[in-house]
């Protein structure tokens, strides 16, 4: 390699990061969607659509474990199997539309490393709830699904007017 010249692998490499990064700074620093419609407020909408959604999910979660539910409803009593499914099942719902809206509002390739950011924000959020307000756990997950739901709703009116 005394010629200076490089291979043919690095060449490409660098060549492909740096077409990468000028398409980067075009497409997604302006505030668009993944198709270019919608602008700053599908972002503000999808995070806040997002980040209520995993709240909510996580306030379900929680409330499915039996440490949490004596913490709300007192020491020996549990919920029941059917109660349980239930609250799992809406965890998991709220998860898979937290994501579900990362994915529609970020791609493929952001709405994951989103959605995991959505994540860590509910979880402190929730492990904070939990420890220092522990009755307020259920209106908190009550207003963060409502939240949620209504965000969802106007990024899709929003949508259509675009």
């Amino acid at each position: 390699m005394a010629s200076g010249r490089l291979r043919p692998g690095v060449a490409a490499v660098r060549l492909h990061v740096a077409v990468g990064l000028q398409t980067f700074g075009r497409r997604r620093c302006s505030g668009q969607g993944q198709d270019g419609e919608g602008g700053g407020m599908m972002n503000i909408l999808g995070m806040v659509a997002a980040l209520a959604s995993a709240v909510g999910g996580f306030t379900a979660l929680s409330l499915a474990m039996d440490r949490h539910w004596e913490a709300l409803h007192g020491r020996g009593n549990l919920p029941t199997g059917r109660t349980r499914r239930t609250l799992r099942r809406s965890g998991a719902a709220g998860l898979l539309v937290s994501l579900l809206v990362c994915l529609d509002v970020w791609g493929g390739s952001q709405g994951w490393v989103a959605w995991a950011g959505m994540l860590t924000a509910a979880a402190i959020g929730m492990v904070l709830v939990l420890t220092y307000a522990a009755r307020a756990m259920v209106r908190v997950g009550w207003i963060a699904g409502g939240l949620g739901a209504a965000a969802v709703v106007l990024a899709q009116i929003a949508r259509g007017l675009a």
